[in-house]
């Protein structure tokens, strides 16, 4: 699917990552927000005010690990 082809309420993740065959490790909402140790409706609204980059992968919110340990690190946590 191309990013043309999307309806204007999923424009918002306009980074959607449909290769499947790369090499990232993905986290779900729940082992992201623990690495920020945050809760996971904080990440949501991380994610909703551009704070954090998320990917939507079958209609689920995915984040690379390396995202999430960096910002951590950046966060100085």
């Amino acid at each position: 699917m191309k990013i043309s082809e999307l309806d204007e309420s999923s424009k918002f993740f306009d980074n959607r990552d449909d290769d499947q065959s790369c090499s990232h490790e993905w986290l779900s909402c729940e082992e992201a927000a623990s690495i920020l140790r945050v809760t996971a409706n904080a990440l949501r609204i991380m994610v909703y005010r551009g704070h954090v980059r998320a990917f939507k992968i079958r209609n689920r919110l995915r984040f690379r690990k390396s995202d999430c340990l960096a910002l951590f690190k950046q966060k100085g946590a």
